[in-house]
Protein backbone atom coordinates (compact mmCIF):
# COMPACT_ATOMS: atom_id res chain seq x y z
CA UNK A 1 0.00 0.00 0.00
CA UNK A 2 1.06 3.59 -0.56
CA UNK A 3 0.67 6.03 2.31
CA UNK A 4 0.85 9.78 1.75
CA UNK A 5 2.43 12.07 4.28
CA UNK A 6 2.30 15.87 4.18
CA UNK A 7 3.82 18.57 6.37
CA UNK A 8 3.05 22.26 6.69
CA UNK A 9 3.11 25.13 9.16
CA UNK A 10 0.62 27.79 10.24
CA UNK A 11 0.50 30.47 12.91
CA UNK A 12 -1.79 32.25 15.37
CA UNK A 13 -1.51 35.57 17.15
CA UNK A 14 -0.54 36.35 20.71
CA UNK A 15 -0.15 39.75 22.37
CA UNK A 16 3.22 41.11 23.48
CA UNK A 17 2.84 42.49 26.97
CA UNK A 18 6.34 43.48 28.25
CA UNK A 19 6.58 47.26 28.79
CA UNK A 20 3.11 47.65 27.20
CA UNK A 21 4.59 47.58 23.68
CA UNK A 22 1.68 47.12 21.23
CA UNK A 23 3.15 44.31 19.12
CA UNK A 24 1.75 40.99 17.95
CA UNK A 25 3.91 37.88 17.75
CA UNK A 26 3.17 34.79 15.71
CA UNK A 27 2.98 31.36 17.29
CA UNK A 28 4.05 28.78 14.72
CA UNK A 29 2.25 25.42 14.58
CA UNK A 30 3.63 22.50 12.57
CA UNK A 31 1.21 19.90 11.30
CA UNK A 32 1.31 16.52 9.59
CA UNK A 33 -1.27 14.35 7.85
CA UNK A 34 -0.88 10.64 7.09
CA UNK A 35 -3.40 8.75 4.96
CA UNK A 36 -3.64 5.78 2.56
CA UNK A 37 -3.33 6.99 -1.02
CA UNK A 38 -6.41 4.99 -1.98
CA UNK A 39 -8.52 6.36 0.91
CA UNK A 40 -7.63 9.99 1.76
CA UNK A 41 -10.44 10.43 4.27
CA UNK A 42 -8.94 7.78 6.62
CA UNK A 43 -6.30 10.15 7.87
CA UNK A 44 -4.18 10.54 10.94
CA UNK A 45 -3.45 14.14 11.91
CA UNK A 46 -0.91 15.78 14.18
CA UNK A 47 -0.41 19.42 15.16
CA UNK A 48 2.15 20.70 17.63
CA UNK A 49 3.73 24.04 18.51
CA UNK A 50 7.37 23.06 18.14
CA UNK A 51 10.49 23.85 16.20
CA UNK A 52 11.71 21.42 13.55
CA UNK A 53 13.93 19.41 15.89
CA UNK A 54 11.17 19.10 18.50
CA UNK A 55 8.58 18.12 15.91
CA UNK A 56 10.60 15.24 14.40
CA UNK A 57 10.00 12.71 17.25
CA UNK A 58 6.27 13.45 17.05
CA UNK A 59 6.42 12.86 13.32
CA UNK A 60 8.21 9.53 13.71
CA UNK A 61 5.64 8.50 16.29
CA UNK A 62 2.83 9.31 13.85
CA UNK A 63 4.44 7.15 11.17
CA UNK A 64 5.07 4.29 13.61
CA UNK A 65 1.40 4.36 14.62
CA UNK A 66 -0.08 4.80 11.16
CA UNK A 67 2.02 2.55 8.91
CA UNK A 68 0.74 -0.99 9.11
CA UNK A 69 3.59 -2.97 7.56
CA UNK A 70 7.21 -2.50 6.64
CA UNK A 71 6.22 -2.94 3.00
CA UNK A 72 4.13 0.22 2.79
CA UNK A 73 5.39 2.90 0.42
CA UNK A 74 5.61 6.26 2.15
CA UNK A 75 5.10 9.31 -0.07
CA UNK A 76 6.03 12.71 1.27
CA UNK A 77 4.12 15.65 -0.21
CA UNK A 78 5.45 19.10 0.63
CA UNK A 79 5.95 22.63 -0.62
CA UNK A 80 9.76 22.57 -0.66
CA UNK A 81 10.35 24.36 2.65
CA UNK A 82 13.73 23.42 4.12
CA UNK A 83 12.35 22.04 7.39
CA UNK A 84 9.85 19.89 5.46
CA UNK A 85 12.51 18.46 3.14
CA UNK A 86 14.84 17.77 6.08
CA UNK A 87 12.06 15.88 7.85
CA UNK A 88 11.38 13.87 4.69
CA UNK A 89 15.06 12.89 4.57
CA UNK A 90 14.92 11.72 8.19
CA UNK A 91 12.03 9.32 7.60
CA UNK A 92 13.35 7.99 4.27
CA UNK A 93 10.26 8.56 2.12
CA UNK A 94 9.76 9.32 -1.58
CA UNK A 95 9.51 13.13 -1.85
CA UNK A 96 6.93 14.73 -4.14
CA UNK A 97 6.91 18.52 -4.45
CA UNK A 98 3.37 19.88 -4.35
CA UNK A 99 2.43 20.65 -7.96
CA UNK A 100 0.62 23.90 -7.14
CA UNK A 101 3.57 25.34 -5.22
CA UNK A 102 6.03 24.40 -7.95
CA UNK A 103 3.72 25.95 -10.57
CA UNK A 104 4.22 29.33 -8.87
CA UNK A 105 7.97 29.08 -9.45
CA UNK A 106 7.38 27.86 -12.98
CA UNK A 107 5.36 31.01 -13.61
CA UNK A 108 8.30 33.24 -12.65
CA UNK A 109 10.60 31.38 -15.02
CA UNK A 110 8.11 31.64 -17.89
CA UNK A 111 7.78 35.38 -17.32
CA UNK A 112 11.58 35.69 -17.45
CA UNK A 113 11.50 33.80 -20.76
CA UNK A 114 9.08 36.41 -22.13
CA UNK A 115 6.12 34.08 -22.62
CA UNK A 116 2.68 35.60 -23.20
CA UNK A 117 -0.08 35.19 -20.61
CA UNK A 118 -2.03 32.77 -22.84
CA UNK A 119 1.02 30.58 -23.37
CA UNK A 120 1.82 30.60 -19.66
CA UNK A 121 -1.75 29.67 -18.75
CA UNK A 122 -1.71 26.72 -21.14
CA UNK A 123 1.57 25.51 -19.66
CA UNK A 124 0.40 25.99 -16.06
CA UNK A 125 -2.68 23.90 -16.73
CA UNK A 126 -0.62 21.06 -18.21
CA UNK A 127 1.81 21.29 -15.28
CA UNK A 128 -0.94 21.17 -12.65
CA UNK A 129 -2.59 18.20 -14.39
CA UNK A 130 0.66 16.31 -13.90
CA UNK A 131 1.46 16.08 -17.60
CA UNK A 132 4.89 17.75 -17.37
CA UNK A 133 8.14 16.49 -15.84
CA UNK A 134 10.32 19.33 -14.58
CA UNK A 135 13.61 17.88 -15.82
CA UNK A 136 12.41 17.52 -19.42
CA UNK A 137 10.72 20.91 -19.33
CA UNK A 138 13.88 22.72 -18.26
CA UNK A 139 16.01 20.89 -20.81
CA UNK A 140 13.63 21.72 -23.67
CA UNK A 141 12.44 25.23 -22.81
CA UNK A 142 15.37 27.11 -21.34
CA UNK A 143 17.54 28.91 -23.90
CA UNK A 144 21.07 27.63 -24.41
CA UNK A 145 23.67 30.12 -23.09
CA UNK A 146 25.85 32.01 -25.51
CA UNK A 147 29.17 30.03 -25.67
CA UNK A 148 31.10 33.30 -25.77
CA UNK A 149 29.39 34.58 -22.64
CA UNK A 150 27.76 31.60 -20.87
CA UNK A 151 26.57 33.49 -17.80
CA UNK A 152 25.27 36.64 -19.48
CA UNK A 153 21.86 35.13 -20.27
CA UNK A 154 21.09 34.58 -16.59
CA UNK A 155 22.50 37.90 -15.43
CA UNK A 156 19.73 39.61 -17.35
CA UNK A 157 17.06 37.85 -15.28
CA UNK A 158 15.49 39.41 -12.21
CA UNK A 159 16.65 37.91 -8.87
CA UNK A 160 13.17 36.50 -8.29
CA UNK A 161 13.35 34.56 -11.57
CA UNK A 162 16.82 33.21 -10.78
CA UNK A 163 15.59 32.10 -7.36
CA UNK A 164 12.63 30.33 -9.00
CA UNK A 165 14.93 28.56 -11.45
CA UNK A 166 17.15 27.35 -8.61
CA UNK A 167 14.07 26.07 -6.77
CA UNK A 168 13.08 23.97 -9.78
CA UNK A 169 16.60 22.74 -10.49
CA UNK A 170 17.03 21.53 -6.92
CA UNK A 171 13.86 19.41 -6.98
CA UNK A 172 13.84 17.76 -10.42
CA UNK A 173 13.40 14.22 -9.11
CA UNK A 174 10.50 15.20 -6.85
CA UNK A 175 8.69 16.91 -9.75
CA UNK A 176 8.48 13.93 -12.13
CA UNK A 177 4.72 14.31 -12.16
CA UNK A 178 3.83 12.06 -15.15
CA UNK A 179 5.71 9.17 -13.52
CA UNK A 180 3.98 9.73 -10.18
CA UNK A 181 0.55 9.89 -11.79
CA UNK A 182 1.24 6.72 -13.78
CA UNK A 183 1.89 4.94 -10.47
CA UNK A 184 -1.31 6.28 -8.95
CA UNK A 185 0.43 8.71 -6.58
CA UNK A 186 -1.12 12.08 -5.65
CA UNK A 187 0.89 15.18 -6.59
CA UNK A 188 -0.79 17.82 -4.42
CA UNK A 189 -0.50 18.52 -0.70
CA UNK A 190 -4.09 19.72 -0.34
CA UNK A 191 -4.75 17.46 2.65
CA UNK A 192 -2.34 19.24 4.98
CA UNK A 193 -3.09 22.66 3.47
CA UNK A 194 -6.78 22.06 4.14
CA UNK A 195 -6.02 20.85 7.65
CA UNK A 196 -4.13 24.03 8.48
CA UNK A 197 -6.93 26.17 7.11
CA UNK A 198 -10.08 24.40 8.29
CA UNK A 199 -8.96 22.36 11.31
CA UNK A 200 -6.38 24.70 12.87
CA UNK A 201 -6.72 28.13 11.28
CA UNK A 202 -10.50 28.45 11.42
CA UNK A 203 -10.44 27.78 15.16
CA UNK A 204 -7.35 29.74 16.20
CA UNK A 205 -7.70 32.72 13.86
CA UNK A 206 -11.21 33.91 14.58
CA UNK A 207 -11.77 37.65 14.77
CA UNK A 208 -10.07 39.24 17.76
CA UNK A 209 -8.56 36.02 19.09
CA UNK A 210 -5.19 36.05 20.81
CA UNK A 211 -3.52 33.00 22.30
CA UNK A 212 -0.91 32.12 24.85
CA UNK A 213 1.62 29.59 23.62
CA UNK A 214 0.22 26.94 25.97
CA UNK A 215 -3.38 27.61 24.96
CA UNK A 216 -2.64 27.52 21.22
CA UNK A 217 -0.65 24.29 21.62
CA UNK A 218 -3.49 22.58 23.47
CA UNK A 219 -6.15 23.71 21.05
CA UNK A 220 -4.11 22.71 17.97
CA UNK A 221 -3.51 19.24 19.41
CA UNK A 222 -7.17 18.87 20.35
CA UNK A 223 -8.47 19.94 16.95
CA UNK A 224 -6.08 17.64 15.07
CA UNK A 225 -7.24 14.60 17.04
CA UNK A 226 -10.97 15.37 17.10
CA UNK A 227 -11.09 15.98 13.34
CA UNK A 228 -8.95 12.97 12.35
CA UNK A 229 -10.37 9.62 11.23
CA UNK A 230 -7.92 7.91 13.61
CA UNK A 231 -7.07 9.49 16.94
CA UNK A 232 -3.49 9.15 18.14
CA UNK A 233 -4.52 9.76 21.74
CA UNK A 234 -7.61 8.78 23.70
CA UNK A 235 -10.05 11.70 23.45
CA UNK A 236 -10.76 11.92 27.18
CA UNK A 237 -7.03 12.14 27.95
CA UNK A 238 -6.57 14.82 25.31
CA UNK A 239 -9.60 16.76 26.53
CA UNK A 240 -8.19 16.98 30.04
CA UNK A 241 -4.81 18.01 28.62
CA UNK A 242 -6.44 20.80 26.59
CA UNK A 243 -8.71 21.95 29.43
CA UNK A 244 -6.95 21.16 32.74
CA UNK A 245 -9.06 21.36 35.91
CA UNK A 246 -9.14 24.77 37.57
CA UNK A 247 -7.38 24.66 40.96
CA UNK A 248 -9.77 25.15 43.84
Amino acid sequence: FAHCHSLDATSASRPATPHNIPLVFRIGSKSAVLYPAASPSRRWMLAELADSAEFLPWLKGLLARGLKTGHDTLLDLGDGANWVENAFDEVGALPITDVYHSAQYLERVMIALGWSESRREWQRRAWCRGEVAAREWLEQRLPAPDPKSPSLEWLLWEPEAIEALRYLEKRLDSMDYPSFRARGFPIGSGQVEGMNKSVIGNRLKRSGMQWSREGAARMASLRAQVCAWHSLINFESLRHQAYPPVPT
